[in-house]
């Protein structure tokens, strides 16, 4: 298990390590700039001048010889051919909607046709994505989901091997137990983040289960679903072994696309939420949304119908 959370935490690491080399390789050379700036002597300044020529040709190299031939392959936001930088970014943006789309398995909430999606990428074993579930999300629901302006989607970014358990658990739930009930899914899914403090931990196998065996799941289909069945004992560990990689590689290939740094990340309409747990100003993005899409059909403005006067937006709950 702790071999299991190490290799994810470093290919997590890895990945937002290509995102933020170029932030701090201005930072580093803005304070070595600095250094040079105020030296006082001759000395000093040489010295300011051999550190800054370092700090460059370090990062420079690691950019360059590593990280944009990578990007290029990957088809990540760089590209070495200057002459397909346009196309380049128009895919990225074409992949990230493509990333965003409603798939068959999501779990969601709220009317399928409304005209505003919150695409929320959560972690079970995430004590921010149980506050959200748990405050946050009660505002949402009753100010726009009750309201049919948004459809919410959850899913799951696992960030751990405890993360990745309950995830698997919660597929096996949904195919075997709720059958596509969406409703019963998404009701787990409040259960598990509610009740995050009496499972997480030491012994959550066996903690968590009991929130599946209340919805209907018995002993022998958790024991199958988490490679745990005596009876597959010669296959489990290198199925398990292959689903965690098959995880890992799914949220490497997500980060990368979307720019997932952390837990939960939410997207409105395609537009990241850089605050995690405001209700205030995911409230303010959906309305900004919705404007935009009455504005886009010609018609009233504000959420309620009016003229345009903002005194009729919704007040938080």
């Amino acid at each position: 298990m702790f071999c299991e959370n190490i290799y994810f935490i470093v290919n997590f690491i890895v990945n937002c390590m290509k995102q933020t080399l170029l932030k701090y390789l201005k930072i580093a050379m803005q304070q070595a700039m600095f250094f040079v700036k105020n030296s006082r002597s001759i000395k000093k300044f040489a010295i300011g001048v051999g550190i800054s020529s370092i700090v460059a040709a370090l990062f420079a190299g690691v950019y360059f010889l590593v990280l944009v031939p990578k990007m290029s392959l990957e088809g990540g936001a760089f590209s070495t051919s200057a002459e397909g930088e346009n196309g380049q970014e128009q895919t990225n943006i074409e992949k990230i909607s493509k990333e965003l789309e409603i798939k068959p398995n999501d779990i969601t909430e709220g009317d399928p046709s409304a005209p505003i999606t919150i695409v929320s990428y959560d972690s079970f074993t995430c004590g921010h994505c149980a506050f959200f579930y748990t405050n946050t999300y009660k505002i949402i629901k009753q100010n726009y989901i009750d309201r049919k302006i948004i459809k919410f989607v959850h899913r799951n970014f696992a960030t751990d091997a405890a993360s990745i358990d309950v995830s698997h658990l919660l597929e096996c739930y949904s195919t075997q137990i709720a059958n596509g009930d969406v409703a019963r899914r998404f009701a787990m899914v409040q259960s598990l983040y509610a009740s995050q403090n009496a499972w997480i931990g030491e012994g959550y196998v066996e903690n968590v289960s009991k929130y599946f065996k209340m919805g209907g799941m018995s002993e022998q289909q958790i024991k199958t679903c988490l490679f745990n069945d005596p009876a597959a004992q010669a296959s489990n560990e290198a199925s398990k072994s292959t689903y965690i990689q098959q995880k890992i590689e799914e949220i490497r290939r997500i980060s990368s696309i979307l720019g997932i740094l952390g837990t939960p990340t939410i997207f409105v309409n395609g537009v990241k939420n850089e605050d995690k747990n405001s209700p205030e100003v995911l409230s303010k993005l959906i309305e900004e949304e919705y404007k935009n899409y009455k504005l886009s059909i010609n018609n009233d403005v504000n959420l309620d119908g009016g003229t345009g006067d903002e005194s009729n937006m919704p007040t938080q709950a």
